[in-house]
């Protein structure tokens, strides 16, 4: 029984097997996990990092055929020129945001 209630006190109150708290950031226990807020942020990056090639990739196909459909319409030719210029524009903030996280990471010595 009271076997129990330690295993139960260790799964509400989230403790290491070394007794002490679980760190959020590191769900592990051990010394080689995340031990800062950068590592989920780093993580998020690259997620829209990887979300972010793929949609630049369809949005700059799209807006090649808005022009090459567009038969001279000058309105669908300048629709497809912006559809590629918000698409580079999009991605170049992605990788300046992924830029002035390494410099912040680098900054901070982690």
């Amino acid at each position: 029984m009271f076997t129990g209630l330690v295993i139960t006190a260790r799964i509400v109150f989230a403790v290491c097997s070394s007794n002490e708290l679980l760190n959020p950031f590191n769900p592990n226990c051990d010394s080689n996990g995340c031990d800062s807020i950068l590592c989920p942020m780093q993580a998020l990056l690259n997620l829209i990092f990887l979300v972010a090639i793929p949609v630049t990739t369809v949005m700059t196909l799209y807006g090649g055929f808005l022009m090459l459909t567009s038969a001279g319409d000058p309105a669908e030719v300048a629709k497809g020129k912006s559809a590629v210029l918000w698409a580079v524009t999009g991605f170049a903030v992605v990788l300046l945001s992924c830029g002035i996280s390494s410099l912040i990471k680098n900054a901070l010595g982690s």
